[in-house]
């Protein structure tokens, strides 16, 4: 469940920075430049998932909440919310998986 609502969070996050970031590069939007970073290390955290869970769920949430806070500090609740919550829920439920993963990885080696 977290790949697949963290694969389309990706997608989604990607896909609106690539067309909206674009023109705003262009124009050298200075909160284009200060919020890339956080939505790097969300996308970091969530391929970091993909192989060691816990770690890249620490790393998603983290990211989320980074991104939560930077639009709170800009009073954006809503786009807080939108870039925000996916990170964070996506990084808990790769936090919370580890002991399935662990369990899987387990029965699968011989």
């Amino acid at each position: 469940m977290a790949r697949i609502i963290g694969f389309f969070a990706s997608l989604l996050f990607m896909s609106l920075v690539i067309d909206e970031g674009l023109d705003r590069f262009r124009h050298s939007d200075p909160i284009l430049f200060k919020f890339i970073p956080w939505l790097v290390l969300a996308l970091a955290g969530y391929i970091l998932a993909w192989f060691k869970p816990t770690l890249g769920g620490m790393l998603a949430l983290f990211a989320g909440v980074l991104m939560f806070s930077f639009h709170l500090g800009r009073l954006d609740w809503f786009t807080a919310i939108v870039y925000g919550l996916p990170f964070i829920i996506v990084g808990v439920l790769f936090i919370v998986s580890e002991p399935v993963y662990k369990e899987r990885s387990q029965d699968s080696m011989p």
